[in-house]
């Protein structure tokens, strides 16, 4: 869909280059589709601008669904992009950890170009193709960044002593959760990343939090000594919620920004850039920046998983078929490359996801293009399973009388889905099961879903698009239709084969 900007540039001209398409997330469902570019932060788009855009691409697509378009800025803040950069390297060159100093990385702003030296061992540069390494680094930061970079090695001779720490180590970040900036009130611009308020347990410096203003008072106190003696000093008390906790919030006002405090009430949402302090033994909010947001419909804490797997075995993917010695490897758009995808597919007790229970979960694992790992398990039901639902999966009560619960289930497939995207075949079905099993454990399944289904419209011509009449035109085999796995794996196949050089 990268096509959208170059359809931008070509109406407009210049006005609107720095664009980047962020996102496209397409619910079949809902006939909704949701368009998300990223900006700049040294540019500014106002509200005709942005319809503007928004408008022209909806005339583009005519589709027919109900299409919003969004704007982000890209923070380009050294922490985020530093944090990118390493979460890449961990994901897909794992090997690396133990040879870069993470600790002295520089990280240098020259106009428009972005400078980034890591430390690392002379003697494991040797070993690696240095150019590719640099290049992967590059390519993705400009993806997901408004800037350019150039990615550097200094070379250095590490200790001896040094030793690997296992990828499940990893010390975890702090949670966070998306907002969408309305206005700038006063102070610097805050990187639309919140924490949880129930996360606040001691003083902190720099904390973001956001959530709806309770009980806005203005209150005065007079000086008592010094050359303001008498003069009168304004500040403002509110709570801040975000509805997994409160936070007493006060703000002592400067002249110029009485009046931009004095616009705020009850009911805001608002995100806030301040200093957490301990004041008559209560944690306070202290305000150093504060704009309007928009905060999601539901702000989920998520709940804190363990890496390792409870019930499910997690195992390497194999080709029983024997390959064509003489087939050209496949090459895919780079986002397949660059990316890591879960393809997934449940089979269910009926249709109803709040009421009907998980019966089996399969997935596989796409990585640099490849399929690399499968997950399958069937699940046992709480209740008897319908007639109706064997005779469409063939999955009955004797086939999961040893099978663990869903519980165990969801949270294995949650461990095993962390920084992918899910894809499936009319995915919203399998989303609204999963994400029903995940709400009782306390756990979001936060990742992008992806659905295969129209971009299968796209691409192919075809009087019926279900998942057999699709890897049917493709050529793939589908053995099993209707057990979660073989589903899984067939629509992979295919979510490959239409990402591939043949039908870009």
């Amino acid at each position: 869909m990268e096509w959208i900007i170059s359809k931008i540039v070509g109406n407009f001209g210049e006005n609107y280059s720095f664009l980047k398409l962020l996102k496209i997330v397409y619910n079949r469902q809902k006939k909704s589709c949701l368009i998300t570019f990223l900006y700049p932060e040294d540019k500014d788009l106002s509200e005709a601008e942005k319809n503007e855009i928004s408008n022209f691409v909806v005339s583009t697509l005519n589709i027919s669904a109900n299409v919003t378009v969004k704007f982000k800025k890209s923070y380009l803040d050294n922490d985020l992009v530093l944090k990118a950069l390493f979460t890449f390297l961990d994901s897909n060159y794992p090997s690396i950890k133990g040879f870069l100093d993470r600790n002295s990385a520089i990280l240098e702003k020259n106009f428009k170009q972005i400078s980034i030296t890591l430390n690392a061992d002379s003697e494991f540069l040797n070993y690696i193709n240095e150019v590719e390494l640099k290049e992967s680094c590059r390519e993705y930061l400009e993806k997901n960044f408004c800037s350019e970079f150039l990615i550097n090695f200094e070379k250095i001779k590490f200790s001896k002593n040094i030793t690997l720490q296992p990828k499940e180590k990893l010390k975890s970040s702090t949670p966070r959760f998306d907002v969408e900036i309305v206005k700038q009130i006063f102070g610097g611009e805050i990187i639309p990343k919140p924490e949880f308020i129930k996360n606040i347990k001691s003083e902190k410096k720099s904390v973001i939090l956001a959530g709806k203003i309770e009980g806005f008072e203005k209150k005065s106190k007079k000086k008592k000594k010094g050359k303001q003696k008498g003069t009168t000093k304004y500040y403002y008390s509110f709570v801040l919620n975000d509805s997994t906790a409160k936070l007493e919030t006060r703000y002592f006002s400067t002249k110029t920004n009485l009046i931009k405090m004095d616009s705020l009430k009850d009911g805001l949402e608002v995100l806030i850039l301040g200093d957490v302090e301990e004041f008559n033994q209560r944690l306070t909010f202290y305000v150093k920046s504060i704009s309007l947001c928009l905060l999601p419909e539901k702000i989920e804490l998520k709940r804190a998983v363990s890496k390792d797997m409870e019930v499910v075995s997690v195992t390497p993917y194999s080709i029983l078929t024997q390959e064509n010695l003489f087939k050209k490897e496949a090459v895919y758009s780079p986002e397949i490359l660059e990316k890591s995808y879960v393809v997934f597919d449940v089979e269910t007790t009926g249709l109803n996801y709040e009421e009907d229970e998980l019966l089996e979960i399969g997935a596989v694992k796409i990585e640099n293009g490849k399929i690399v790992s499968k997950f399958a398990s069937l699940i046992k039901p709480k209740n008897p399973i319908p007639a109706s639902a064997t005779l469409i999966n063939n999955i009955t009560d004797k086939m999961v009388e040893n099978s663990p619960s869903v519980e165990p289930v969801i949270r294995d497939f949650y461990r095993y889905t962390r920084n992918c995207i899910l894809v499936g075949y009319n995915v919203s079905f399998d989303q609204k099961f999963v994400m029903q099993a995940a709400k009782k454990e306390g756990l979001l399944f936060d990742n992008e879903f992806l659905d295969l289904m129209p971009i299968a419209k796209s691409k192919l011509r075809l009087t019926r698009y279900k998942l057999i009449d699709v890897v049917k035109r493709l050529e793939i085999t589908l053995d099993g239709a209707h057990r979660a796995y073989a589903d899984a794996l067939a629509t992979a196949e295919a979510f490959l084969k239409l990402n591939s050089k043949e039908f870009l």
